[in-house]
């Protein structure tokens, strides 16, 4: 939440992607009996572990960012468990930020957004898995009760920024402040922007109507005459699935003279994010650079030999494996063939639960072939 980091006596952090993981760590190890047992005998009961977790993402929340006397974490999936979050922490409050997810798709493909179990080639069926992520956090935040979790739309906050800000304030408890107005104000003086968020270079623009609707005209036309059944939950939250352009309001003034100022600078905008992120592009399928320094210096370029592991849940780690350059399609498959496979087929003959294999995000080397491949060696799982 940029707009609450401008608060002093609030501290929000960037993404720290390892609390939503440890979470569901946690949320696989008691749904598996066997391993619930094990760690029973272990000593490590309900309320060691509750604890354990507990302390642990109080002390990332805490220290990964500036100190101030509200902590906040921004991390998205983390309400998908915010009932239990809630029973280690119970002063929380969530802040539910929904956005018509036929735009949030748009965004991940064209962005290339990595996120587990999306199909960065598939809008229909990003779509779905939208849907269901969304269905969940959605369901969490009306058990969570309204003096909890607050829902706000996207849209809307971009719209009606003040109004949106000023509920916002008051669900958590704190007084008014207009820097919350003015974010692009404080990057670099009072908001730190991480350089491999995808969203950061849309975060140093005033608030405006740009992104609302880049979407329209990019989804496939089967996908469209599909909505209302693809993505059921566009609906529940209040989007019309058969609006093309869809119609969310009318902004308020400073918010339509912001977005065409924007417009009549395109080249400006486009320069100072260039400045900001340069340099620091990392891609999958093919060499990656870490320039530390603009681009445009040939001097300054670092290969990236990335350190990729694979194991199962449970005891056994099957690797590491050090490759010379990035995975493309064809060596990730040689890799799961050659060496991931066979090793998994042995411990999956030694143990009577089979492994699951998790596959972190949807990276390009992760294609239709690699897809197959594993629905085949893992079905169902």
């Amino acid at each position: 939440m940029t707009f609450i980091r401008l608060l002093v006596r609030v501290a929000c952090g960037q993404e720290t992607r390892v609390i939503p993981r440890l979470l569901q760590l946690r949320f696989h190890w008691l749904k598996s009996e066997k391993e619930s047992l094990r760690l029973e005998q272990a000593g490590i009961t309900k309320n060691v572990l509750d604890a354990a977790i507990a302390a642990f993402t109080l002390e990332i929340i805490a220290k990964h960012g500036e100190p101030a006397p509200r902590l906040c974490n921004k991390d998205p999936l983390t309400i998908k468990m915010g009932t239990y979050v809630i029973d280690l922490f119970p002063n929380a409050k969530f802040i539910f930020m929904v956005r018509d997810g036929r735009a949030t798709a748009h965004s991940i493909i064209t962005r290339k957004v990595t996120i587990t179990g999306f199909d960065l080639t598939s809008y229909r069926q990003c779509m779905k898995k939208w849907n269901g992520a969304v269905e969940a956090m959605n369901n969490q935040c009306r058990e969570l009760g309204s003096t909890r979790c607050l829902r706000v739309p996207y849209e809307q906050l971009v719209l009606h920024p003040k109004e949106w800000m000023e509920k916002v304030l008051k669900f958590l408890d704190l007084d008014w402040d207009d820097a919350v107005l003015h974010h692009e104000d404080f990057i670099n003086n009072g908001i730190s922007l991480s350089k491999v968020e995808r969203s950061s270079d849309q975060v140093i623009k005033p608030v405006n109507l740009e992104a609302l609707t880049k979407w329209v005209g990019n989804i496939p036309e089967d996908v469209v005459r599909d909505m209302a059944d693809i993505a059921p939950m566009l609906s529940v939250l209040g989007y019309d699935p058969y609006a093309n352009p869809p119609n969310y309001g009318h902004p308020d003034d400073h918010v339509a003279r912001k977005t065409n100022e924007i417009l009549k600078n395109k080249t400006v905008w486009e320069k100072k994010a260039k400045e900001m992120f340069d340099g620091w592009d990392m891609h999958l399928g093919g060499d990656t650079n870490l320039d530390k320094e603009p681009s445009d210096n040939p001097n300054n370029t670092t290969i990236f030999h990335e350190v990729h592991t694979q194991h199962p849940f449970g005891d056994r780690i099957i690797g590491s494996f050090f490759l010379p350059k990035n995975l493309n399609e064809a060596t990730y498959l040689d890799l799961l063939e050659s060496a991931i496979k066979p090793a998994l087929i042995e411990i999956m003959e030694n143990h009577e639960e089979n492994p699951i294999f998790q596959q972190e995000g949807a990276p390009p080397h992760y294609a239709l072939s690699v897809r197959q491949f594993l629905d085949k060696t893992f079905p169902g799982r």
